[in-house]
């Protein structure tokens, strides 16, 4: 059900943080169990996935969340609602997996020097200390895929990417309305926000991937999409980076 789905993490334009950090801490059981528990086609494959139990924790409704909160995507406060939820995503997962550690043990490929790694040194300090105690059950846990066909199953937006439209075609005959202007058409309150993917600009669509992926350890999906007609734009955007 969307609206149960949606009300997990945000109620009535309020994001439900507390509630965020025990769907993060789930997700990590969740597909650590996963690596144990997993088929895999080769003995080889399953050494490798064993052997550093990587994990995924992802994304998925990101632009439906902005509308439900009235912000608007690739604004000021949108960049300062990535920093606020992705920091808290990556912390609650790392105590997750240090805590999982102490249960169950670390990755076999783990060692100390974990901790002198790029990424790890940019980890609050507490996490750090926790890490040193205890060691990490994965070796990387979060990323951002597309999410497609997901988001198409469960009527939510695509990964990190805006909707692409209040109303849209897809493929050549069929046509929709994004699920939430659905619930929303006529509401005045709510028409600023619906920020389709034409509307954000190439600057936008670096600044949200950049923003994010300080809190990634994995890789992110990121489509930067471009108005025909303003492909110079989009070079200008990337050489300035």
């Amino acid at each position: 059900n969307n609206g149960e789905l949606w009300g997990s993490v945000w109620e009535n334009g309020i994001f439900n943080y507390e509630k965020f950090k025990e769907v993060v801490a789930i997700t990590h059981r969740f597909l650590d169990n996963t690596v144990t528990l997993g088929e895999f086609p080769l003995s080889e494959n399953k050494s490798v996935a064993e052997r550093g139990r990587r994990i995924g924790i992802g994304t998925i409704g990101f632009a439906h969340a902005l509308i439900e909160l009235k912000i608007k995507y690739g604004s000021e406060e949108h960049i300062e609602f990535i920093e606020k939820v992705y920091s808290i995503m990556r912390d609650t997962a790392y105590l997750a997996s240090a805590s999982t550690a102490e249960e169950k043990g670390c990755f076999p490929a783990y060692t100390p020097s974990y901790l002198d790694t790029p990424w790890a040194k940019r980890l609050p300090r507490h996490i750090k200390n926790k890490i040193k105690l205890s060691g990490m059950r994965n070796v990387a846990l979060l990323s951002c895929p597309p999410c497609g066909d997901t988001g198409i199953f469960t009527n939510l937006s695509n990964g990190i990417e805006p909707i692409p439209s209040k109303k849209f075609t897809r493929g050549t005959k069929h046509k929709f309305l994004d699920p939430l202007y659905e619930k929303y058409e006529g509401d005045k309150n709510y028409e600023p926000y619906f920020i389709g993917m034409y509307d954000v600009t190439p600057e936008q669509h670096l600044k949200i991937q950049s923003e994010i992926q300080i809190y990634i350890d994995n890789s992110i999906t990121k489509t930067v999409n471009v108005a025909k007609g303003k492909e110079n734009n989009f070079k200008k955007a990337i050489l300035s980076e």
